[in-house]
């Protein structure tokens, strides 16, 4: 089943992209968030330290390559009574004819998981853009407060709600 739902991720992530080709000019920021966020998520879910179950075996290196081209690499340490992870993007793209990220979105926590998270990421493709991840908060250790700041095809940085990160 678990397969199944994966292919059809995929699937619709390859037809999200074909529609996002075709109209790139008239994008907003809100739609190009949602597109980055999936690549992201798509993404982190390749990582498995990561998701290791307590903090401490989460600590470590590990670089993953996207499917089509560029890899992320997750790095993260104790930094202080906490901990800091950073991600960095080098021309990942996981979907032909998608989105490439290039750039880093990093999170600094306390033990009581609440920090913040810095970083830009540079979107090319068929839509160009940025993402700014200075104004965004963690809470018990997922976004949970904040926002980001999204240009689309080099115009103005618009603010996006930190909600928006925990659609599916």
């Amino acid at each position: 089943m678990k397969t199944f739902f994966r292919t059809l991720s995929v699937f619709l992530m390859v037809f999200w992209c074909t529609a996002v080709s075709m109209a790139a000019e008239d994008m907003t920021s809100l739609e190009l968030f949602r597109l980055v966020n999936k690549t992201v998520i798509r993404s982190q879910e390749k990582l498995e330290l990561m998701h290791k179950p307590n903090a401490l075996s989460k600590l470590g290196s590990e670089i993953i390559n996207g499917d089509v081209s560029g890899t992320l690499s997750y790095d993260a340490a104790m930094k202080g009574l906490g901990g800091r992870v950073i991600m960095l993007y080098k021309g990942y793209c996981d979907f032909s004819g998608g989105i490439v990220l290039t750039g880093d979105c990093n999170t600094t926590a306390s033990m009581n998981m609440k920090g913040t998270m810095d970083g830009t990421v540079l979107i090319t493709g068929p839509v160009t853009g940025a993402i700014c991840y200075d104004n965004v908060r963690i809470v018990d250790g997922t976004v949970g407060g904040g926002y980001y700041l999204v240009s689309v095809n080099g115009g103005p940085y618009e603010k996006i709600d930190w909600k928006y990160a925990l659609e599916d």
